[in-house]
């Protein structure tokens, strides 16, 4: 019976963890973010939808019926193909072509940007699509006839469709994980996850913002102030983060390094994936021991994992066999890391971290700078430490526990850490996402990264999503369930 609560306490606490990742609301972001970079003037008289393919902006006119290609660095026209509607709006680039929403005719034309020759048509999924997209596989389509943001396969075959930010969402824009849409009816530019949840979002630098798109640094957005158009260039990014991956699983927790290659585990799943640091790649990948791995690192050639479903720390080899095992020092161990000497693990039942020696002895402890403590990394002098509820990355005196200095999250799940001796790798839970980070290790010097959270804020018109968001709260409970009571027969 006393197995059996402790299994059931420790299992609402791991669920307690996930649902702290996806539901604290942070501290909005300082000044820096969404401060417009450069602007131009746009070519014609009432500009719309903006691309970017790489090398150029492109833009289309809505009162020319012309899409313009333009110089980035200063707005010159490069080259101008016609519209194949007569009332062009959103516009993307798909890596190829063109493509670019007709709000008259209700369709989206494939374009050859040579020429202008239409490759393909399909009809939009809505009677006023404004904003164009596209995420490397899809089409996003906004519609502000009905407050809608639609995903479409190329032959326009509709997968689901996200309620908008607001009332009259325009352009759309995908950063490679994060949707942003601009609105004119509240002159905002949100940033969104697919599910429509709403991360933050910034003031738009005009009052009529339409057209945006991102060059992979920057969002460019079409705006009006005082009845001229321009096309800005606003800064919108974490410049720490240098790559972004898949995650192996689809509840990727923590994260190690043995030289080579990294470590994934995923706590659904109960795996451990060995993964390149160049693109993500699986390896190959083993069982992980005990009962909801949360925590891992790389020591004395083993990999070492927590398992707060039993209370337990194993020692194991690369293919998952157990060489060892022992107590953990609390009873909701997470993040785990190795300083060469002694193991590190992050408690988020008594907010410590523990530094203990590689068979089991408490040395000492120091409390965590917030309340829901992940993963943790070791970069030769300095401790790493990643909180759910802050979403901040914390760089700490492992003497004490002093704060020396924070980083903001790249997405708003962030689980597991480990250092490759020269960046940090980060996972998340909620973008299933694996983030490479340039971060002052060991006292290098860096650019200046700004302090403080982000912030997010839930949307009053996504309660289906929020019901999905739930959904999945309760797929990870009903499985971990599963397990415990496996566990206990």
């Amino acid at each position: 019976m006393k197995q059996k609560i402790t299994g059931i306490f420790v299992m609402i606490l791991l669920i307690s963890s996930i649902f702290n990742i996806f539901l604290f609301i942070s501290e909005p972001a300082k000044a820096g973010f969404g401060d417009v970079v450069y602007s131009f003037e746009s070519p014609g008289i009432f500009p719309q939808g903006l691309a970017f393919d790489g090398y150029y902006i492109w833009n289309a006119d809505n009162a020319e019926d012309k899409i313009f290609k333009l110089d980035p660095s200063n707005g010159q026209v490069i080259s101008i193909i016609d519209s194949p509607g007569p009332n062009p709006t959103g516009l993307t680039w798909d890596g190829e072509y063109l493509w670019n929403a007709d709000s008259l005719e209700d369709k989206i034309y494939q374009i050859d940007p040579s020429n202008g020759q239409v490759i393909s048509i399909i009809d939009s999924p809505g009677p006023n699509p404004t904003g164009l997209t596209w995420d490397g596989n899809f089409i996003w389509i906004a519609d502000n006839a009905e407050d809608k943001i639609y995903i479409t396969s190329t032959d326009g075959h509709i997968l689901y469709s996200i309620e908008s930010p607001e009332k009259n969402p325009t352009g759309l824009a995908f950063d490679g994980a994060r949707l942003w849409n601009a609105d004119s009816s509240v002159n905002k530019i949100y940033q969104i996850t697919e599910d429509g949840y709403i991360l933050k979002n910034i003031n738009s630098p005009g009052n009529d913002p339409v057209g945006l798109t991102y060059d992979g640094q920057y969002l460019w957005s079409v705006d009006t102030i005082d009845n001229i158009h321009y096309i800005y260039k606003i800064d919108v990014n974490l410049n720490h983060v240098v790559k972004i991956f898949d995650s192996p699983g689809t509840y990727p927790a923590d994260l190690a390094f043995d030289g080579t290659n990294l470590f994934n585990v995923d706590v659904l799943d109960s795996k451990i994936y060995e993964i390149s640091r160049e693109n993500g790649s699986i390896i190959k990948s083993f069982n992980c021991p005990g009962i909801y791995p949360s925590g891992l690192t790389y020591a004395d050639g083993f990999l070492w994992s927590t398992t707060p479903g039993d209370d337990k720390i194993y020692k194991i080899d690369k293919n998952g066999n157990i060489i060892d095992e022992f107590d953990s020092p609390g009873s909701a161990s997470m993040g785990l890391t190795f300083d060469g000497e002694y193991l590190w693990i992050a408690e988020s039942h008594e907010n410590k971290i523990y530094r203990i020696s590689l068979d089991g002895e408490i040395i000492s402890n120091i409390d965590t700078p917030g309340t829901a403590p992940q993963g943790l990394a070791w970069d030769g002098k300095f401790l790493w430490h990643i909180d759910a509820n802050t979403e901040l990355i914390y760089k700490l005196n492992p003497s004490n526990g002093k704060i020396i200095k924070t980083y903001e999250s790249p997405f708003v799940g962030p689980w597991g850490l480990t250092c490759d001796g020269d960046y940090l790798w980060l996972s998340d839970m909620y973008s299933d996402k694996i983030y490479k980070v340039k971060v002052e290790l060991r006292g290098q010097r860096t650019n200046n990264i700004r302090e403080g959270a982000l912030e997010k804020i839930i949307s009053k018109n996504t309660f289906l999503n929020q019901n999905k968001f739930f959904n999945n709260l309760l797929f990870i409970f009903f499985n971990l369930l599963n397990k415990f009571i496996s566990f206990s027969n």
